[in-house]
This record gives C-alpha cells, sequence and structure tokens, in this order.
C-alpha cells in the first residue's frame, strides 16, 4: 500500500508521461513580485503554505492544520514519549501553536510554520522517525514574507477560480485500493479538482499524473462532488502560474490504463 505521491515514484511511466504537460493550457498570474532565497526546506514551506491558505479561506484553524495535530500526536507515539513526559496523546503543542495563528503577521506565519514541522510525522513517520534528531530552523525575514506572497497569491487564486466546495478532499469510500491507499486532493470547486504545487521549474509529467490519479479516485469514490468534475487544475504559487486541463482531452484508454496499471481498479 502507498500514498498517491509514493505509488508515483514507483511507476515508469511511457515516454512523454500518461498525460503530457503540453496538455494542460497555462495562466500566468504576473503580480509583479519576486521571492528571495528561503532559509528552510521547501516541503515545510509547502505545507505551511496550503494550511495557511486553508485557514485564510475561510477553513477552521484546527481543521486547516488537521495534519499537524495528528502530526504531533504521531510523534509523541513513535518516540515513545507519552509516558516519560507525562503527557497524554490529547496534550498537543501543535493546539497550541494555532492559537498564535490570526492572520498572516510574523507571528501567525512563525506559529504556523512550527505547527507544519509536526506534518510528516503522519504524512511519513517512517522517513520522521530516521530524522528525529533534525533540528527545526524557523523561517528568516524573507522567508517569512514569501510564505505571505504565496498565501497572498492562493487567497487571489481562490478569488478567481472559486468559490471552493471542499478542502482536502478524500477519496473514501471507495477510491482506495490495496495499492494506492491514501491521498486526497487541495481543493474542490464545482468543476475543477485542483492541486496546489510549489515546485520551481517547469510542470511535469509526475504531477499531471497525480492530477489524473485523483480524478479516477473521485470517480470511483462514490462521493456525488466528484461527478461535476469536468477539469483538473493545477495550482503554483511559487511560480504564480495556473495549469488547466479539460478532462475530455485525456484518451479514455489512458484513463483506462491509469486506472488498472498504476492505482489497481479490477
Amino acid at each position: 500500500m502507498a500514498s498517491v505521491s509514493a505509488r508515483i515514484l514507483k511507476v515508469r511511466q511511457p515516454y512523454g508521461g500518461y498525460v503530457s504537460p503540453s496538455s494542460f493550457h497555462t495562466i500566468d498570474m504576473d503580480d509583479g513580485l519576486k521571492l528571495k532565497r528561503e532559509n528552510i526546506n521547501t516541503h515545510l514551506i509547502s505545507q505551511t503554505v496550503i494550511s495557511l491558505a486553508r485557514f485564510m479561506t475561510g477553513t477552521p484553524v484546527e481543521a486547516a492544520f488537521t495534519d499537524s495535530i495528528q502530526g504531533y500526536k504521531a510523534m509523541k507515539k513513535h518516540l515513545g514519549l507519552i509516558k516519560k513526559v507525562g503527557e497524554t496523546v490529547s496534550g498537543n503543542k501543535a493546539k497550541k501553536l494555532l492559537e498564535k495563528v490570526k492572520s498572516l503577521d510574523e507571528s501567525s506565519i512563525l506559529a504556523a510554520c512550527e505547527a507544519c514541522s509536526y506534518n510528516v510525522w503522519h504524512q511519513n513517520p517512517g522517513f520522521a522517525k530516521k530524522n528525529a534528531k533534525a533540528k527545526y530552523v524557523a523561517p528568516n525575514a524573507d522567508t517569512i514574507k514569501n510564505i505571505k506572497i504565496m498565501v497572498m497569491r492562493t487567497i487571489m487564486f481562490v478569488r478567481h477560480y472559486g468559490p471552493i466546495k471542499a478542502t482536502k478532499a478524500n477519496f473514501k469510500p471507495y477510491g482506495y485500493t490495496a495499492t494506492v491507499s491514501s491521498g486526497e486532493c487541495d481543493f474542490l470547486t464545482s468543476d475543477t479538482l485542483w492541486t496546489l504545487k510549489m515546485f520551481r521549474e517547469n510542470l511535469n509529467e509526475d504531477l499531471t499524473l497525480e492530477a489524473v490519479m485523483y480524478y479516477i479516485m473521485g470517480r470511483h469514490s462514490g462521493k456525488a462532488e466528484y461527478k461535476t468534475i469536468k477539469k483538473l487544475g493545477i495550482f503554483n504559487p511559487r511560480l504564480n502560474r495556473v495549469y488547466i486541463l479539460e478532462i475530455d482531452r485525456v484518451a479514455k484508454d489512458t484513463l483506462k490504463l491509469i486506472s488498472k496499471e498504476v492505482i489497481g481498479y479490477h
């Protein structure tokens, strides 16, 4: 069993990918702002931007940062620290940090970033345990500014392409398989399934495959909100760029191949 992203790493795609990046229509949302060099890893920045964007577009803070809360609980369990410090699993430092998240001021971003540092314990506990001694590095001034810019870009994106119907949309009860057992898309609007990705280069075939997998799993999930999806969208707040593909442009044979060979539907 694997997550969507982990499964993609194991798949050998045909030349050019199952779904070519060039098939997506590209839209630049230029705001004239330039990002500076950051001092923390890009995955943590991505998690912080996505969680803050959810919060700033109306999701309650604990729901927006649910992976942080679950991650802190998982860390306590995996490191066996619950009895040592006399703390129950429900005692949660991440929740305390989230009490400081009010807007996009510096203290809110610092608290959000530290809370998101626990996400990996929920998302990839094996990796987290191997790197448990790694020290948390707080974002510097340039990184804080970058995070704020990317969240603001995401807010503007939502205003343009929204309204949002669901965030962190999963594929229960029927979308997961023995091959792909976890994964969720970032946003659903009335007719588009959206993922947020903060890559530095051009769109690639791994990202396009991920978007198509989400669509197929959504259709298998049994949930009504996926029945109206006609387009796939990827938004990159780092580049401030939107990529859109109409589902009808993906060959039916390709969808069947991904369904069977990549996701594992029979």
